[in-house]
């Protein structure tokens, strides 16, 4: 994430789910239809400017279409929802498994939390 303030390192997004047959920790995956949240700590870098989505998926059903990103900036008490439509894959459209999206201008909300 990139931000008026500065940046972010880049942070690997991951879940531990758990095999209900072996209770043993199983690969996390997307799937078609499915929202997912992650918490990202990090220093305070001002107005959002961009964010970079990427992955290391090399197969066909390892990619990913990506609807939309909400940010939220939870000391701040803002959000950012950013309208991404776009596959990241070595199979679909361009080819490309990192793409940079930016927030829509005006778009940015407060919320109560």
């Amino acid at each position: 994430m990139k931000g008026s303030k500065g940046k972010m390192n880049k942070k690997h997004l991951c879940k531990t789910n758990v095999s209900t047959k072996s209770q043993k920790p199983v690969a996390f995956q997307f799937r078609m239809g499915s929202s997912h949240t992650f918490n990202v700590y990090g220093p305070e870098i001002g107005e959002l400017q961009s964010i970079t989505l990427e992955h290391d998926g090399l197969e066909k059903q390892q990619a990913w279409y990506v609807e939309e990103v909400s940010i939220m900036n939870t000391t701040r008490h803002k959000i950012w929802t950013i309208p991404c439509k776009s596959w990241l894959s070595l199979f679909h459209t361009d080819c490309q498994l990192s793409r940079t999206f930016s927030p829509v201008t005006g778009r940015r909300n407060e919320y109560t939390g």
